[in-house]
């Protein structure tokens, strides 16, 4: 596409100017605290390896898309937020952040994409009562974005509600028609138990991030199941990142034991796990884990800090792309074709770093020259299609899908040919694969198990013991699509951990490095 060189409008929206659009980045005002967490990830990152990553992204991004003259341009600021501090002042710390974006940094979108720096959704809601658009949650479900039209976006996971979906085909058809036999105990497997008992732990309100917006899809997910037979023994809320993590895990684990529950679904963040194993097997509790690709608790990198006599046990879904050697994944292959392939600072966050350097990017190029939150929604006039509903959950479709200029609405189904897809997921937003407006942009899962054996990278690039493996030699699935059968868990035949090379109808084309826009 060439250089633009017509009129872009100018000042369009709030954040926007002939020359520039305006990205607020939070980051946290306790780095002790944010080292911490990242210590207890196993990651080395450093604030300002985070940082820079984020701006080199960005730069590769502002010479390779079309933004009609303008470039982004990235202002990090100090979130207020306390996560010592009573839920109400959160809250208005929360709002105050927002309020500072969009009345003081004039940002045209907030990103919160490292970690939830502002622990409540107040900042989210406020963003989008002031008319910031908000890159900023991770598999919320699906009403919270309809409420909140055309303003929140995802951060790459499916949304909550085709998540949960997702998890029910898998559990109803590939899971509870059989009986047990993966636990670490007699008891808990056939012939002693015939039949499969559940457990579900989702991710509930805590000290650092104090929200109860998953407790509507948990709900959600148990109707589903009910819908099939499955009725879950336990349904219960476990703090996100949990400060009294093994206190909690263990009391938590001792009341599944003493249920006799054969098997634990998994939504969580990747570190409560952590404690709910390690109280597990300090109960002496073995169950089958069956992890449902949350938060990327499917990452072999967070696979590893598990406790592994728990987790040998541990089969289910993954909602991440198929494993490719970590030189050849996107966010360090785009790094390494831009910056004479070196590797980004960031290693072990430029997975979550990446996804919004491409994704918002992309929406405004489609949106057009005008940019607004509804041309990057919808483009701009002649439409050639409509939404499912309206702004702000208005039951009204609105028309959308520019014949020039789609928006992020019209971005195709990729990869183009995705029913022979191998290791790529499928993207999309819009109205294309789902009976509501989607704000996310993944759409299927493929199934995965834990071995404890395997030896290999993680998605770093650190060797280590203990891999996930891909059943079925990797293939994914849409939803509805999953096999109605009882997969080979723990047969290593016909099994992936990592693909040598990109496999042949996943791989792009190879071009030239150069700068393109805004040189």
């Amino acid at each position: 596409m060439p250089p633009f060189s017509g009129d872009n409008g100018g000042a369009t929206y709030n954040g926007v100017t002939a020359q520039t659009i305006t990205v607020a980045v939070p980051e946290s005002n306790n780095q002790a605290q944010a080292s911490a967490l990242r210590a207890a990830a196993n990651s080395t990152d450093t604030q300002a390896q985070i940082r820079q990553t984020i701006l080199d992204y960005i730069d590769i991004a502002n010479h390779h898309f079309q933004l009609y003259g303008r470039q982004m341009k990235v202002v990090f600021f100090t979130s207020t937020y306390n996560s010592n501090d009573s839920s109400a002042a959160q809250n208005a710390e929360c709002q105050a952040d927002a309020t500072t974006v969009a009345k003081q940094l004039h940002a045209f979108i907030s990103w919160d994409g490292e970690l939830q720096e502002c622990g409540t959704v107040a900042y989210q809601n406020t963003l989008a009562n002031l008319g910031v658009m908000c890159f900023c949650t991770t598999t919320v479900p699906s009403s919270y974005y309809l409420n909140w039209a055309p303003y929140v976006w995802g951060n790459g996971l499916p949304d909550e509600t085709q998540g949960y979906d997702m998890r029910a085909e898998m559990v109803c058809d590939e899971i509870a028609p059989y009986p047990p036999q993966f636990a670490g105990e007699a008891d808990l497997n056939a012939p002693i138990k015939q039949k499969r008992s559940f457990g579900l732990i989702w991710p509930g309100a805590s000290q650092l991030v104090n929200t109860d917006i998953y407790r509507s899809g948990a709900q959600y997910f148990a109707q589903k199941l009910k819908a099939c037979g499955v009725n879950l023994v336990e349904n219960v809320s476990f703090p996100i990142v949990d400060t009294n993590g093994p206190a909690d895990a263990q009391t938590l684990m001792a009341k599944f034991k003493q249920e006799g529950i054969s098997d634990v679904i998994l939504v969580t963040d990747p570190l409560d796990p952590i404690y709910l194993t390690s109280g597990a097997t300090k109960q002496q509790y073995f169950p089958e884990w069956i992890d449902t690709g949350s938060a990327l608790t499917d990452q072999t990198h967070f696979g590893r800090l598990y406790d592994q006599t728990q987790w040998r046990h541990a089969f289910g879904l993954s909602l991440l792309a198929d494993r490719v050697p970590t030189a050849l994944s996107e966010e360090y292959r785009i790094y390494a074709w831009a910056h004479g392939g070196a590797k980004p600072p960031a290693i072990n966050s430029a997975t979550v770093i990446y996804p919004f350097t491409w994704m918002f990017p992309a929406g405004v190029q489609l949106a057009g020259p005008k940019l607004t939150p509804n041309t990057f929604q919808c483009g701009q006039p002649p439409y050639t299609s409509r939404t499912h509903t309206g702004p702000r959950g208005a039951a009204q479709a609105v028309a959308c899908v520019g014949k020039t200029y789609p928006g992020l609405f019209g971005y195709p189904i990729s990869p183009t040919n995705y029913v022979k897809r191998v290791a790529n997921p499928v993207v999309s937003w819009g109205s294309r694969l789902w009976q509501w407006d989607d704000y996310n942009f993944t759409d299927d899962g493929t199934l995965i198990w834990w071995d404890v054996t395997a030896q290999g990278p993680d998605e770093s690039g650190s060797q280590g013991v203990g891999m996930w493996r891909y059943p079925y030699g990797g293939k994914r699935y849409l939803y509805g699509q999953f096999p109605k059968a009882n997969p080979p868990w723990f047969n290593p035949a016909n099994t992936v951990t990592v693909f040598d090379s990109i496999p042949a109808p996943d791989a792009p084309p190879s071009y030239p490095f150069k700068c393109y826009y805004m040189c």
